[in-house]
C-alpha cells in the first residue's frame, strides 16, 4: 500500500510539473547594464513556446546618458524529449529598441546639452538551455547573434561623434545577445 501511495504521489508531481505552461523570468545579466528585463513565456505546442521580453534601459557611459525601452518577441523550439519550455532550444527573435540620448558638456564656459533619439529594429537566433529546478524555479541560459538597423535623429547641433554608444549612429550593427535569466514556472 505504501508503494502505491508513493507511486501515485510521484505521478501526480510529474503531471503537475508537465502542466506548467507559463514562466515569468528576470534577466540577471541585464542588471550589469542597468537594464531591468522581464520575460513571459507561454507553451503553445508540445515542443514550442512563445516568449515576450521587455526592458527599460537607464545606462550612462562616458557622460552619455541613454534612457529607453526594448521589446523582444521570440518563438522557441525545443527539439528534446522533455518538450516545450525544458531543455535545449533554438529561438528566432525580433527586437525593437527606442532610446533618448543626452550628454552635457561645457563649451567655451557655457553648459550645453546635446540630445538625440535612436531607434533600432532587428532580430537574430538564440541557442539556449532552459532548466526546471525542483518544481518551481527556472534557469534560462542563452547566446546568439543579432543584427540591428539603427536610425538616429539628432537635435540641434548634436552629431554621432559627441556620443559614446555604438547605437548612436544610423546604420547596421552586428551584435551578440547573451544572458542568464531566473524565474518561476506556473
Amino acid at each position: 500500500m505504501s508503494v502505491s501511495i508513493f507511486l501515485n504521489i510521484s505521478a501526480d508531481n510529474l503531471r503537475a510539473q508537465d502542466n506548467k505552461n507559463n514562466i515569468v523570468k528576470f534577466s540577471l545579466t541585464n542588471l550589469i547594464w542597468a537594464t531591468p528585463t522581464l520575460f513571459y513565456e507561454r507553451t503553445v505546442g508540445s515542443k514550442t513556446s512563445l516568449q515576450i521580453g521587455g526592458y527599460y534601459s537607464m545606462t550612462t557611459y562616458d557622460g552619455t546618458h541613454r534612457r529607453g525601452i526594448g521589446v523582444m518577441p521570440e518563438f522557441r523550439f525545443y527539439p528534446g524529449k522533455k518538450g516545450a519550455s525544458r531543455g535545449f532550444y533554438l529561438a528566432p527573435f525580433l527586437k525593437y529598441q527606442n532610446y533618448d540620448l543626452y550628454k552635457d558638456q561645457i563649451e567655451s564656459g557655457i553648459p550645453v546639452r546635446y540630445e538625440a533619439n535612436s531607434t533600432g529594429m532587428g532580430g537574430g537566433l538564440l541557442l539556449g538551455g532552459q532548466f526546471l529546478i525542483g518544481n518551481l524555479v527556472v534557469l534560462d541560459l542563452y547566446l546568439g547573434p543579432s543584427v540591428v538597423s539603427w536610425n538616429t535623429d539628432y537635435k540641434d547641433d548634436a552629431s554621432a561623434d559627441i556620443y559614446t554608444w555604438a547605437d548612436c549612429d544610423t546604420g547596421t550593427s552586428l551584435l551578440v545577445r547573451t544572458g542568464i535569466s531566473i524565474g518561476v514556472a506556473f
